[in-house]
């Protein structure tokens, strides 16, 4: 988000992941910020471990499923504020609050939270990829589930640069494990040859 002392609270109440760190804040107020797939769907989640979840986004409109914007909108614990974007996060050792303004009328609130996930968006880190067709619009990589294997002979890859719903460290380590098992096997094969 680039908030001053960001990186101090990581940990500390900010986190990137409501599904690795989510029961921390079992019936405690949090916040997430954004308005993609990815923001709904940990809003959702942490309203069924939560006792309150504030929804900031800084559009209107939200890009994610509507599907999920209409879920999140019958929860009953969550509150969606639009067009906010935080400002200040609040705590001298951990997260006590953050402070939203209002993107028109400029006006802030000071909402008292003990956790927040901004989830604004995911780059993936497949800059240096410059081979054509092994990109989606997004950046990510398809893969062979099997091998790890992309649709470039010899290129295989894993981990958060896969389009899939899921993130966590055990499936990139598996993703890994995988790629590493199939790389030894094609290495052999060519040196049989």
């Amino acid at each position: 988000l680039g908030l001053e002392n960001e990186e101090k609270f990581f940990g500390h109440g900010l986190s990137y992941c409501a599904i690795c760190d989510g029961h921390f804040f079992k019936d405690k107020e949090v916040m997430v910020i954004g308005g993609g797939n990815s923001a709904l769907k940990e809003a959702i989640y942490l309203s069924n471990l939560c006792n309150k979840v504030y929804l900031v986004h800084r559009r209107t409109e939200f890009r994610g499923l509507n599907h999920l914007v209409d879920e999140l909108k019958a929860k009953g614990n969550v509150e969606i504020l639009t067009p906010y974007i935080p400002v200040e996060i609040l705590g001298e050792d951990k997260v006590t609050g953050l402070v939203i303004e209002q993107k028109e009328t400029h006006e802030r609130l000071s909402l008292e939270v003990e956790g927040f996930f901004p989830l604004v968006g995911q780059i993936p880190n497949t800059q240096f990829i410059n081979i054509d067709g092994v990109k989606d619009e997004w950046g990510l990589v398809a893969v062979n589930n099997k091998t790890m294997e992309t649709n470039c002979e010899n290129l295989f890859a894993g981990g958060d640069i896969l389009p899939r719903e899921v993130r966590q460290i055990y499936l990139a380590e598996h993703d890994g494990m995988v790629a590493a098992k199939n790389i030894v096997i094609k290495l052999r094969g060519q040196n049989e040859n």
